[in-house]
């Protein structure tokens, strides 16, 4: 199970950086189309062939990303739950239970700040478990503190641009729809190296983790 959990930190941490570069990928394709609906000046010039095939290229990638981002999301759920359980055997007191952890995570309103909590407490008390051993450590919560602002900020760019579909010949809101994907990437980019960072940081110490709760569990 040790193994497992450390090798599940090390899928996601896979993953990220499989769906890092799809957004690369969709970086060239945005980048392609808003410098072709900038040289062709105006709509009767545009050729459907070649907007229909960017489409196409950008709707598999979507598609793939979209696909990875929920064995991610999965995976991380998994890997949260079983790293939260174990250290609560030690720390009673921790909020968060089994049903709680998976839940935090779709229930609206909730889901904006319960899965933080729950983050914060695992670093915070897994800080404070490593402590009390003698143990000199380098957690580091200011990570998570980065991270759900930025997870949060991509989920309202992410709702907000997928609600747009702008029609293929009106040129400036194609443009402007491409600016708004390609900030979207960026900050995608940016939470992915600190999604990976906080992931790296706790595995690194997961090892020691365990063995501390078998030593000190109730």
């Amino acid at each position: 199970m040790k193994k497992y959990q450390i090798t599940s930190a090390q899928i996601i941490i896979s993953i990220i950086i499989a769906l890092s570069c799809i957004d690369f990928y969709s970086t060239y394709l945005y980048l392609t189309k808003y410098n072709y609906y900038n040289t062709i000046g105006s709509s009767d010039n545009l050729s459907e062939t070649i907007i229909a095939n960017l489409n196409k290229k950008e709707f598999i990638a979507d598609f793939i990303y979209s696909a990875g981002y929920f064995i991610c999301g999965i995976i991380f759920i998994y890997w949260l739950t079983e790293a939260y359980l174990k250290l609560k055997l030690v720390y009673t007191e921790l909020s968060g239970t089994n049903s709680q952890i998976l839940l935090s995570w779709f229930i609206p309103v909730v889901n904006f700040f319960k899965p933080y909590n729950l983050m914060i407490e695992l670093f915070t008390y897994s800080k404070k478990l490593l402590a009390n051993s003698n143990n000199t450590n380098k957690l580091k919560i200011f990570l998570v503190q980065i991270w759900w602002p930025l997870w949060l900020i991509e989920k309202v760019f992410y709702i907000y641009k997928s609600n747009l579909k702008p029609d293929i010949f009106d040129i400036q809101a194609n443009i402007d729809f491409c600016i708004l994907n390609l900030i979207c990437i960026l900050i995608s980019t940016l939470l992915s190296v600190v999604t990976i960072s906080m992931l790296a940081n706790y595995n690194t110490h997961q090892n020691l983790i365990n063995s501390l709760v078998e030593e000190n569990k109730n």
